[in-house]
């Protein structure tokens, strides 16, 4: 008999990642395959960091700085706070992991957007704490009934920008008021993975600026998306001292590895690389949206370097029939969204090959009545 797991547990439920691309290729006998599942960048990492990755790849036989010490005083210089504000994970992810150990658990809850990035929800549960899911208002964070939710025993407020699967960006006015009305109490979260994509958008809210004012909010950003970095697991908070010192007490010795550190330093210094990543990006996201137009399909607008698009379809059939054509894309029934695929914006040919193989599967996987 094996051991007894903690009840509530029973809950949690585990992250289904993207198929890899290796896999799909043996199961279908293909040999061009893309992946438009993972929100990836198709550019990937800024010649700088691979040049990084092959000078400090003879020192991997050593730990890395458990610190982050350089990467952080960078980190720090480029947004004008001092590196004590700063703590560095393998990927925001593992930010989310400590903020939930540290601020939700047994007796608290989180409260965060239904169909929102999952993984706050999964979290949470797993350090013990509730969930209250506030819909979406016309696939917009709903900052007024979010900010309703919060109640005596939330602990944590965990809100995407853009946001992760529908694409949503919420404004300076609605950051304000979600800011100013969140209790002192409640850890507040701004997860920015996607920031870059649009961070010239003039409506776009300068997230640190509240970080400088109160000690409870965090804003996270990774390596992952705009700079590359998936594969190396770099990211990073930016919030009070109090509040990283607070973290650090959950965080693991030499959570991020020294490659890793040393590419992310590399690509902060590469500006050129990241624009050439954004244009690449409005690009595609421009021809997405006028072959879903053609198409007559409803997709939400995307602020980040993915648009998910209804199918009117079973999604999973869709995804299926997608993936039998070479193309691996992201179903999104477990956010709720039973008739939805999340689809990437990869490089030109890739995103071609997608259409004429989503135009296929659409004939092919009759549409769901409702």
């Amino acid at each position: 008999m094996p051991p007894l797991m903690r009840k509530h547990l029973t809950k949690a439920f585990p992250y289904v990642p993207g198929r890899p691309i290796e896999e799909v290729q043996r199961e279908f006998g293909l040999r061009d395959v893309v992946k438009l599942a993972s929100n990836e960048n198709p550019l990937g990492p800024s010649p700088k960091a691979l040049k990084a990755i092959r000078k400090h790849a003879r020192n991997s036989h050593r730990y890395p700085d458990g610190d982050a010490t350089e990467l952080r005083r960078a980190l720090a210089q480029k947004h004008g706070v001092r590196p004590e504000q700063i703590i560095v994970g393998a990927g925001t992810d593992d930010l989310n992991t400590f903020i939930m150990t540290a601020y939700a658990g047994p007796g608290r809850s989180l409260v965060t957007s239904l169909g929102s990035f999952i993984r706050y929800e999964q979290t949470a549960i797993v350090s013990g704490a509730g969930v209250k899911n506030v819909p979406f208002k016309n696939w917009r964070h709903d900052i007024d009934a979010l900010l309703a939710a919060i109640g005596p025993k939330t602990g944590a407020l965990c809100v995407a920008n853009p946001d992760n699967p529908v694409g949503c960006m919420i404004t300076k006015p609605e950051a304000d008021r979600l800011v100013r009305g969140a209790p002192n109490r409640v850890f507040v979260l701004l997860d920015e993975a996607y920031c870059e994509y649009c961070a010239a958008n003039p409506s776009y809210p300068d997230s640190l600026s509240y970080v400088k004012k109160r000690d409870n909010v965090m804003v996270t950003r990774t390596f992952s998306k705009a700079y590359g970095l998936a594969g190396l697991r770099i990211g990073y908070g930016i919030s009070s001292a109090q509040v990283i010192e607070t973290l650090n007490r959950t965080r693991p010795p030499f959570n991020a590895a020294r490659l890793s550190q040393e590419a992310a330093l590399a690509a902060l210094e590469d500006d050129e690389h990241v624009e050439k990543v954004l244009s690449l990006n409005e690009e595609g996201k421009a021809y997405f949206e006028a072959e879903y137009e053609r198409l007559g399909l409803e997709c939400i607008k995307s602020y980040a370097n993915f648009i998910s698009v209804d199918t009117r379809r079973d999604a999973e059939a869709v995804f299926q029939a997608l993936l039998r054509r070479g193309v691996i894309v992201r179903p999104l029934g477990g956010c709720r969204m039973p008739t939805w695929l999340r689809i990437s914006i990869g490089l030109p040919r890739e995103n071609r090959k997608c259409v004429r193989a989503l135009e296929a599967a659409l004939r092919e996987v009759p549409e769901k009545q409702v």
